[in-house]
């Protein structure tokens, strides 16, 4: 799964991403096998610094809750696999597919069992840094400069008829681009209890897999300090359920994937020059 700011989602199982089929409504499905264990991972293809804030069944895999402003820190042309619920800084519980019941979601006072089959992730890109230089340049005249790349400002007007700016350069892009609020997944609204599922059909089929709060595994994390954007700059949403909950929602888990080949702009080294036509 990918979208085009630079941010992969997978679900991991034995070390290999699992099978993503599309639904008619354009959202990603993935089969949940019961008792699997799965990890989570984000790949970081930009040159950005970015904060991922995951959610598995309505739930903050770092905190456990419905609170938002917890979440990993990605380095650019990076990736994490995250294997489970934080406990703390050196372990957490795996995710595992179970049936409700045993879902951490049925067993967590912030959890809501109609967000049970979801696994999300808001990306935050860190925010830009302007370094500006300043420059102070001598005018004869009184006209000002009209440069429209300059900015300019504190003009002072000296006793010997010249006039100092002091101009200031900003390089780089804008401190906050602009969002983009692409979403992979059905426009449901997983990340609040009360809000989640308002606009899912009463014929929607039944949930039949959750996650559950595996056993300990070594996870080391330690606390960072940057400073992020207060928006997300992309939602992914994957959404899961076991064999026939995804046959009973008209996804055909047997049906061999598509895949078209495409032209390789360059294919593997075959030599140094250009051989005559044969």
């Amino acid at each position: 799964m990918q979208n085009g700011n630079g941010n992969r989602l997978e679900v991991i199982i034995n070390g290999r991403p699992v099978t993503e089929y599309r639904h008619d409504d354009g959202s990603y499905f993935i089969e949940g096998r019961k008792n699997s264990e799965y990890k989570i991972r984000f790949f970081n293809d930009s040159g950005t610094r970015k904060k991922i804030v995951v959610s598995v069944d309505g739930l903050n895999v770092v905190s456990g809750d419905t609170d938002w402003s917890h979440g990993y820190c990605v380095e650019p042309w990076s990736k994490i696999e995250i294997p489970g619920w934080r406990k703390n800084d050196q372990n957490v519980a795996s995710f595992k597919f179970s049936r409700i019941g045993k879902s951490y979601n049925q067993h967590n006072d912030s959890g809501d069992a109609r967000n049970i089959g979801v696994i999300g992730c808001k990306v935050f890109d860190e925010q830009i840094k302007y370094q500006q230089y300043h420059q102070t340049i001598k005018h004869i005249h009184y006209d000002y400069p009209t440069w429209d790349h300059w900015k300019w400002s504190n003009s002072n007007i000296r006793n010997d008829g010249h006039e100092t700016y002091t101009s200031g350069l900003m390089r780089g892009l804008t401190a906050k681009s602009a969002m983009n609020n692409i979403q992979i997944g059905a426009s449901v609204n997983y990340l609040s209890s009360s809000q989640a599922c308002a606009d899912v059909s009463s014929a929607e089929p039944s949930q039949s897999v959750g996650t559950e709060y595996g056993r300990n595994k070594e996870f080391k994390t330690h606390d960072v300090y940057y400073d992020f954007n207060d928006y997300a700059s992309a939602t992914l949403n994957l959404f899961y359920d076991s064999k026939e909950g995804l046959d009973r929602r008209g996804i055909d888990v047997y049906e061999r994937p598509r895949y078209n080949r495409r032209p390789e702009a360059f294919p593997v080294y075959n030599g140094v020059r250009c051989p005559d036509p044969r």
